[in-house]
């Protein structure tokens, strides 16, 4: 038989129980806005070091070419060399 108590400890828990699930949804809302907001930093890195990558590239590819120049050059200079 189920007494006032057990009633009033059981409407309590049910109380809690609302509670836990309102606090988990908002959690749940918290950590959906925060991950969008690093998976949007995270694309701005990936944006940045794409550009930084390119540059990198550029400046190595003049550099080769700029050393073939300089190979070039000391062939051809060596072959009228004699």
């Amino acid at each position: 038989m189920a007494t006032e108590t057990d009633g009033r400890t059981l409407g309590n828990l049910e109380g809690r129980i609302a509670e836990l699930s309102a606090l988990l949804h908002q959690l749940h809302a918290d950590l959906t806005s925060g991950l969008q907001q690093v998976n949007g930093r995270i694309d701005q890195t990936n944006g940045r070091i794409d550009r930084l990558l390119v540059a990198l590239i550029a400046i190595g590819g003049g550099l080769i070419a700029a050393l073939v120049g300089v190979i070039a050059t000391l062939a051809v200079l060596a072959v009228r060399a004699g």
